[in-house]
């Protein structure tokens, strides 16, 4: 079914517009948190690099 409900073929309405679905808060704090592992382990490398 296309975005707007309507059927392919014939273009009638045959349902509801699917709902935009929205991405979980916990997804955005896995984001935040692997950023800041990766981050620190960045910068634990330039520091070995360092040495």
């Amino acid at each position: 079914m296309p975005p707007d409900g309507t059927c392919p073929s014939c273009g009638r309405m045959i349902g509801d517009p699917p709902k935009v679905q929205r991405v979980p808060w916990h997804f955005w704090i896995l984001v935040v948190a692997a950023g800041l592992y990766l981050g620190w382990r960045a910068v634990q490398g330039i520091l070995w690099l360092m040495r």
